[in-house]
């Protein structure tokens, strides 16, 4: 039997496992294509999901479910329901999020990298998009990564860290970087230019935290580490609110769901985090966002953004909210370096009072041109999609 190529595009990446994070790049990329494919661009698309009515809901996409599958007889017909897509689709991109990285627990990069395989082999055309390459320690996994990506037909990283990564390990194919593609939802703040960027500081700072679990995402962060980092952000919360009269609220960016399967829970960290603080009752712990466009709503009234969460970062970053970054992994430290704030970054076992204070103190004081310089080192960020949106749409035209 012969399939005919009568769908446009497939979209495979952590869509649907209720992730703040990734459900913002998949926005951004919808709305990367829609330039790309124009006003009925939503009915070309098709997005692996592990969740695809929540998918289907928030986007306005088709889907394929992409759930782990428990039975012999559901893996066999998940197997079939993928092939069918992949024959049936002209383009297959991989991304965005930390897919190709390394991990002590489970296969990460190559598991998502067999998607990407099978559809080279099934006639796709492939691409990668806004993807970062973290910790890469295994030797089966370079090779996996080398040999499937010099096939693939455009590669586009999301800072300069991963491109070099991969250039090293022996990736040949021309390897670009574009900004996170989550900034494709917001713009670059109307009054970008003039030094005077925000409003005259408030007396009492109002101040975001975004907090996470660390244990097994790298083979130094261990749970004695992970501890320590939450009784130091409750004493930086203590001390912004003793000294500082702030406004404290803590969100979730991944939460989990009655189908979740052991995967993190912000609102665990967060109230790790409360239980160690002297000012809880002083504290607001936010539930879940609806969505990504709630949760840009409610971030712009915000001073300052404490963020572990990399997309708590991104979307602070993407409005032009100065920030302060608590970088677990390369992917964190990647796009703090993109945006030249490494001033303003410190690493999970670094990251206590006595250390931070020196930033948090210069951030509040001096608001207004720590915001001016992020919004001009961001918008030399965002700059460079540009040229890769015309490859990109250019491909998709061929």
């Amino acid at each position: 039997m012969v399939f005919s190529k009568r769908h446009r595009l497939l979209i495979c990446g952590f869509y649907g496992h209720h992730n703040l994070g990734d459900e913002a790049m998949l926005a951004g990329m919808l709305r990367l294509l829609q330039r790309c494919l124009g006003p009925n661009y939503l009915d070309q698309i098709t997005v692996y999901s592990n969740d695809p009515e929540d998918t289907a809901m928030r986007h306005g996409v088709a889907t394929l479910g992409n759930q782990f599958p428990r039975r012999r007889r559901e893996k066999w017909i998940q197997w079939m329901d993928h092939t069918l897509a992949l024959w049936q689709h002209q383009f297959f991109i991989l991304g965005g999020g930390d897919l190709l990285r390394d991990s002590s627990t489970r296969d990460v990069a190559t598991t998502w990298l067999q998607p990407l395989q099978r559809a080279m082999t099934l006639g796709c055309r492939t691409i990668v998009l806004g993807i970062s390459v973290g910790e890469i320690w295994k030797p089966q996994t370079k090779m996996a990564i080398v040999e499937t990506l010099n096939r693939v037909n455009l590669i586009a990283v999301r800072d300069q860290g991963s491109q070099e990564k991969l250039q090293q390990m022996g990736v040949t194919r021309p390897i670009y970087v574009i900004s996170d593609l989550a900034l494709q939802l917001t713009t670059t703040p109307m009054n970008f230019g003039s030094q005077a960027v925000s409003a005259p500081q408030r007396s009492a700072p109002k101040i975001a935290i975004s907090i996470r679990s660390l244990t097994g995402r790298l083979p130094e962060i261990d749970q004695a580490v992970e501890h320590r980092f939450y009784r130091e952000m409750a004493q930086i919360i203590d001390y912004l609110v003793e000294t500082k009269g702030a406004t404290v609220s803590l969100f979730p960016f991944q939460t989990e769901k009655p189908n979740d399967r052991g995967q993190d829970n912000d609102e665990d960290a967060i109230n790790a985090v409360l239980q160690r603080s002297r000012q809880k009752q002083h504290v607001t712990a936010h539930g879940a966002f609806n969505s990504v466009e709630q949760a840009l709503d409610v971030l712009q009234s915000f001073d300052l953004v404490i963020g572990t969460r990399l997309h708590s970062l991104i979307l602070a970053a993407g409005l032009g909210i100065p920030l302060l970054a608590a970088v677990y992994d390369p992917k964190v430290s990647g796009f703090i370096t993109e945006i030249e704030q490494q001033v303003n970054s410190f690493s999970i076992q670094q990251f206590t009072l006595d250390t931070v204070k020196p930033r948090l103190e210069a951030l509040l004081s001096q608001s207004s041109q720590s915001q001016h310089r992020l919004i001009q080192a961001v918008e030399r960020y965002r700059q460079q999609m540009t040229p890769i949106e015309r490859k990109l749409c250019q491909l998709l035209d061929s």
